[in-house]
């Protein structure tokens, strides 16, 4: 287990990705998660994109940071009716598997994909997405790699929002390459249930952790800035013997804010962690 950020919390735009990685690197953090896709990654959509990878690792391994990778998940939606976006979509995933594979993750996060429209049908885009898992699994295998379907904030048109999706989703692929990244503050939207009655759910599946705080709304707050009771939710992935990664994530506009925000978020959970 790792105690790791999420390096899309300091994007902006003087935003250097190596000069971040080296500050994350003389601090107590352990793991970054990378995020791939523009703008996150400059070379992403150009041929040169693995030697910006290349470069990644270097500095991952001379910090001696553990990594996970986040695959792009803005303007793409992997339960499409559209072949033509659907082919785009599982390239920019696979693409991801590579660069995870490149500089040694072993776990990439997946969105689930969403209803293109109300007047569709649901189960029909939940068996797309299905259709297409099925297909990234076989390439994870190949590479060794994990994939985490994160559960997705409360929203009419998304799938994967309740357990009970994500569970029907994870028996029909079928696949052990395949798991559940528990995103705490997306779990924090469902009025129905609280994160903890959440985990109670899919325990046994979760594989990865996103932590960021909210008031039930679909935020991304620092920890101890919203209502959620983070030493409870830890606690009960404990009862779940939950030996992976925990990633702090967030969204904060002024970038001065930015390490300050992201200290005190770690202290917190490093507390809980040693605590519970």
């Amino acid at each position: 287990m790792t105690l790791g950020v999420g390096l899309a919390i300091y994007y902006s735009k003087k935003y250097d990705l190596y000069e971040k990685i080296k500050h994350i690197g003389e601090s107590d953090i352990q793991q970054v998660e990378l995020y791939c896709g523009s703008p996150f990654l400059k070379k992403w959509n150009t041929s040169d994109y693995i030697e910006e990878i290349k470069k990644i690792k270097e500095e991952l391994n001379t910090q001696d940071l553990n990594s996970s990778v986040h695959s792009p998940h803005y303007d793409l939606n992997i339960s499409t009716w559209n072949s033509g976006v659907r082919k785009v979509v599982l390239e920019e995933i696979k693409k991801t598997f590579k660069a995870a594979n490149l500089i040694g993750s072993n776990l990439v996060v997946v969105h689930p994909g969403y209803v293109p429209s109300r007047k569709f049908s649901r189960e029909k885009a939940l068996q797309k997405m299905i259709d297409n898992l099925r297909e990234l699994v076989d390439v994870a295998e190949n590479f060794d790699i994990m994939i985490g379907l994160e559960n997705l904030s409360r929203h009419s048109k998304a799938l994967g929002v309740l357990p009970r999706e994500l569970n029907m989703v994870l028996d029909e692929v079928d696949s052990k390459n395949l798991g559940i990244t528990f995103d705490v503050a997306h779990a924090n939207t469902i009025s129905s249930m609280s994160p903890v009655e959440y985990i109670q759910e899919i325990g046994d599946r979760i594989i990865h952790v996103h932590l960021s705080d909210n008031r039930g709304e679909d935020e991304h707050l620092p920890i101890g800035v919203g209502d959620i009771d983070f030493r409870d939710v830890l606690a009960e992935l404990k009862k779940f013997d939950y030996s992976g990664d925990y990633i702090i994530e967030g969204w904060l506009p002024r970038q001065d804010y930015k390490d300050f925000f992201v200290k005190k978020s770690y202290k917190i959970i490093k507390n809980h962690l040693k605590n519970i």
